[in-house]
């Protein structure tokens, strides 16, 4: 071997990018998996010969020797350029010279993934800089018919950019769960649009709520827009009551209604357990969170449907969660005994969750008081006697 170079298909490479040729022979790569470019030396992707590789941005290559192309080979090989090419330059790869070859040192993608908003699309992540509020996932172990929920997560606002946040854990015992309720919080601007959460309710009259959220970064607001192209990772909050509920009616502002279900103890079980499950399946392989595939109610909607198969269709109240609670009550899933108009108006929580913000059973006292603003003349007389209207 000549200390200039090698000697391949009459022209000379520096050997340092040609290690394994032999004078005068051809790579020791399997012809067929060699492209030739116009009579130019070809480039392979790394993985073959990985002792000769080069690495030109985001993409390892080494040069292969010219071999003469049929008609049809070079018809699909300049496709397959092409494609090459523009995956190149969205990594970020830097220029190949057709008049030589010339090294290109590696740059490893940057630590700070906002500097390339590209590659953040990629793969999710639950290593980045969140904003306070969600910087710790849930977790659950379980140990028999007991499971300790781990980062509840309990946050006292002063206002919606100043609070404190705070961190529980707790064990349940399964079989303690008595009931779930459907939350629904629309938003003041698009009322067909809403957040929805769920909320599991304990024969000791304790409360755990599940919010699942756009996982924000600092500095980041949520855009649905942006929710369509992989720009926010998806997040399973568990948080007692006060936190959830207190921030959409005092802070955001938005109306908030707890519908009781009809879910008899044992599904409210089977529902938590598969919840849980999510929970920990998401604290160990992250997923981006997608507007219209994988939010909060389709969330809901999937968690239903695995534990009590095709119970909720795909309904266009699901992709416009703001009228989900008139779907779940189309389908049973609610009490039905009054119309939805009534049961609506019930369901609405927002002047006793004001009156007993800091009530240490503020989740038994929203569920026992009645909005005065949501009774009709006929029923706030009932109301009033059965002790159900709070006190002016």
């Amino acid at each position: 071997m000549s200390p200039a170079g090698v000697r391949v298909s009459g022209r000379v490479w520096p050997s340092e990018f040609a290690p394994s040729f032999a004078d005068g022979e051809g790579p020791a790569c399997a012809p067929e998996r060699c492209v030739s470019i116009g009579g130019r030396p070809g480039w392979r992707i790394a993985g073959v010969n990985g002792s000769s590789d080069r690495t030109v941005g985001s993409l390892c290559v080494f040069p292969v020797a010219f071999r003469p192309m049929g008609r049809c080979q070079r018809l699909f090989a300049w496709p397959a350029v092409a494609i090459l090419a523009a995956v190149a330059a969205c990594l970020g790869c830097s220029s190949i010279s057709t008049t030589g070859i010339e090294p290109v040192a590696y740059r490893p993608p940057p630590a700070d993934w906002s500097e390339r908003p590209f590659l953040k699309t990629l793969i999710p992540s639950n290593d980045r800089d969140w904003t306070t509020d969600q910087a710790v996932l849930p977790t659950a172990e379980f140990r028999g018919r007991e499971v300790t929920v781990r980062n509840i997560r309990n946050i006292r606002y002063r206002t919606i950019d100043d609070f404190d946040v705070h961190y529980y854990d707790r064990t349940f015992n399964l079989d303690q769960v008595t009931s779930v309720d459907f939350i629904v919080v629309p938003f003041n601007d698009t009322p067909g649009i809403a957040h929805t959460m769920l909320s599991f309710g304990f024969e000791n009259r304790d409360y755990v709520g599940l919010s699942v959220e756009i996982r924000k970064e600092r500095g980041e607001k949520y855009s649905p827009i942006k929710g369509f192209f992989r720009q926010y990772e998806l997040m399973y909050v568990l948080a007692d009551e006060r936190d959830l509920i207190l921030k959409n009616c005092l802070q955001w502002r938005a109306n908030v209604y707890i519908y009781r279900t009809k879910a008899r103890p044992e599904q409210a079980r089977k529902l938590f357990e598969d919840v849980l499950h999510r929970v920990n399946k998401l604290a160990a392989e992250p997923e981006f969170y997608d507007t219209l595939t994988n939010n909060c109610t389709t969330n809901i909607r999937n968690h239903i449907n695995r534990c009590f198969p095709d119970r909720v269709p795909y309904d266009y109240r699901v992709l416009l969660p703001g009228y989900s609670a008139e779907l779940a009550y189309d389908l049973g899933l609610l009490d039905t005994e009054l119309s939805f108009v009534e049961t609506q108006r019930r369901a609405r929580v927002n002047y006793a969750a004001w009156l007993y913000r800091d009530a240490p059973d503020f989740s038994v006292k929203i569920r026992q008081t009645v909005d005065p603003e949501a009774l009709t003349p006929a029923t706030a007389a009932g109301a009033a006697a059965a002790g159900s209207l709070p006190p002016r």
